[in-house]
């Protein structure tokens, strides 16, 4: 009865939250026409959208489908994406606080801990902006919540819903491979007993296959075998961005084609590609409403050569790669609130902005875009709570992993899911930031919620050990030695 008080309370303050951040201003930014070059022509979403999907190649399908549905119900786009998303925001509200309870969090705690995420101005920012990272944060997270409740209760239903919820983000962001999802199915499989395994095999297997299935439709397709095309331009964004000297005198010795001078995600104008006719408008557009279409089937080739070059230069340069992936982690830990397509609503909220990063240890003001350059941002322009907290997370996991290794005792439930959450930041923050550069700090909006969450709990257990050290009565049942 007290929890379904605190879950009453909970949603009571984020409705009033989100009532006083429309009255301050802030509005889900979608417009009449939608460009983002994630997506697919508009009027493709709307009129050609099963085919469309089909033959997508450049992202995985999960939010061009969504937008393509969205686009289809009869009501206001503004009012729909906006109640879209003020829903995932709720929901990852209460799994930030179940999650909170499972890892033995107290009521009072995990609600305060949550409302403290779930209402500040970072958070909003985000729910208001239409792109993958809001759903890829609640799938982090409710993936983290059915791990937890599969090894509690060993009932197969959170087992499918945690493997639903790995397949959900390979299918919504190319970051998660096939691979993870995989590794984290075996590990929910191995945790099942032999009377549930040919049960386990099916509602475990069946959305590794889904996204097994993506992976085997692009390669038949496209002769690549993973969620998205991008790989090369994304690699060449990171490195060939600055025209460095090292790079003009590559391309003029003939080691590097001169592709490689051409900033990449431009028009195919640029490139001078050929076209190939698929009769497919999702492959054979070039533009839509002056936006390049990014699904146009030459760029595979163009990304492609841009893979091949980036290869071979790294290979001559490393130390630059080393520099743009240390400079990709700065920008990784600047404030997600800074990123430059929140700058509308990031000004009507400003103030709130700026106590918000001084709270969170950045002491230097970030004037969007972010980064201005290779170089930035500064020491200064760092939050460094969030680096002091995704370390504490990774270091938990590496220390609880090695305690189940070497002990059986120490395979409890807290145990595992700290572990996993502490892999699912550490993969999500490594590729990040070692294959792409420029909306680092946007990326790492998909983790903070999950970071914050394992933060409080370590917290937590870390009070609860010293009160009982000190022969308190009353404290919380659980300790970081027994996790």
């Amino acid at each position: 009865m007290r929890r379904r008080r605190f879950t009453a309370a909970l949603i009571a303050v984020f409705v009033v939250s989100r009532v006083a951040y429309y009255a301050a201003g802030v509005r889900f930014g979608i417009g009449p026409r939608i460009t983002m070059i994630q997506l697919l022509p508009q009027h493709l979403l709307q009129h050609d959208l099963v085919r469309s999907l089909w033959y997508l190649n450049a992202q995985p399908p999960l939010l061009n489908a969504l937008y393509g549905v969205l686009l289809h119900v009869p009501l206001g786009r503004s009012f729909v994406f906006a109640s879209v998303y003020i829903a995932m925001g709720l929901a990852l509200a209460l799994t930030m606080f179940a999650l909170l309870r499972e890892l033995a969090v107290p009521d009072a705690a995990a609600f305060w801990a949550t409302v403290v995420f779930a209402v500040s101005p970072m958070t909003v920012l985000y729910e208001n902006w239409p792109l993958y990272t809001y759903p890829v944060a609640l799938l982090l997270c409710l993936a983290t919540l059915c791990f937890a409740r599969f090894f509690r209760t060993r009932a197969l239903r959170y087992a499918a819903g945690c493997s639903g919820a790995l397949a959900l983000l390979a299918l919504t962001r190319a970051t998660f491979h096939l691979v993870v999802v995989v590794a984290a199915c075996a590990l929910l499989f191995a945790g099942c007993s032999r009377q549930q395994r040919l049960a386990a095999a099916v509602a475990i297997g069946l959305p590794c296959a889904l996204v097994a299935g993506l992976y085997l439709k692009n390669e038949m397709l496209f002769g690549d075998p993973s969620a998205s095309s991008w790989l090369g331009m994304n690699l060449a964004h990171m490195m060939f961005r600055d025209q460095s000297p090292e790079l003009r005198a590559d391309v003029a010795s003939g080691y590097l084609s001169r592709q490689a001078l051409i900033v990449p995600f431009v028009g195919l104008d640029r490139y001078g590609a050929a076209q190939p006719h698929t009769g497919v408008p999702a492959l054979d557009e070039m533009t839509d409403d002056g936006l390049p279409n990014y699904n146009n089937r030459a760029y595979i080739a163009i990304s492609r050569r841009y893979e091949r070059d980036v290869v071979r230069y790294v290979r001559r340069n490393p130390q630059l790669y080393l520099d743009r992936v240390a400079a990709g982690f700065r920008t990784y830990f600047a404030s997600p609130a800074d990123y430059l397509a929140l700058r509308a609503n990031r000004s009507e909220v400003l103030r709130a902005v700026q106590v918000e990063n001084r709270l969170l240890g950045q002491f230097h003001d970030v004037v969007p875009p972010v980064p201005r350059n290779p170089a930035t941002p500064a020491w200064d322009e760092i939050a460094w709570l969030p680096v002091l907290g995704y370390a504490a997370v990774v270091g938990a996991g590496v220390v609880l992993g090695w305690r189940m290794l070497r002990r059986r005792s120490a395979r409890t439930v807290t145990a595992r899911t700290v572990v996993f959450a502490s892999a699912l930041v550490t993969y999500t923050m490594v590729v990040s930031n070692t294959v792409e550069f420029g909306d680092n700090n946007r990326f790492r909006f998909e983790t903070d919620a999950l970071v914050w969450v394992v933060v409080v709990a370590l917290v937590t257990a870390a009070v609860a050990r010293r009160q009982r050290r000190a022969g308190r009565r009353g404290a919380p049942a659980v300790s970081l030695t027994a996790l």
